[in-house]
């Protein structure tokens, strides 16, 4: 769905099933309910990570591109940064309680 550097032009949101997103050596589940892609998609970064499906079956996702995103009316837009601030927060919380627990920085 989306390699690493790759210019982000969309965001994924997962309905069903799996994804797997890859940074380094590192795979993170990306499960029904979760989305990919939206900070980088939102700021027209590159990707940060490659995203595939998940080994054991297909998902289903639901993809907001680069022209549906520019539609989006002004409050809409907002409402996406604020949820995907949100939802940064959330990410980097389980980061920050993984080095709590393991006591270490991973370099």
């Amino acid at each position: 769905l989306g390699r690493k550097t790759a210019p982000a032009t969309s965001i994924v949101i997962v309905a069903a099933g799996a994804l797997v997103s890859t940074l380094e050596d590192v795979d993170e589940e990306v499960s029904a309910g979760q989305m990919c892609g939206e900070s980088a998609a939102l700021t027209k970064a590159r990707r940060a990570s490659t995203v595939a499906c998940a080994a054991d079956g297909p998902a289903q996702v639901y993809v907001l591109g680069s022209i549906a995103l520019a539609a989006l009316p002004a409050e809409l837009k907002l409402e996406l940064c604020l949820l995907s601030m949100r939802y940064m927060s959330h990410r980097l919380d389980h980061v920050a309680n993984r080095i709590w627990e393991t006591r270490c920085v991973s370099i």
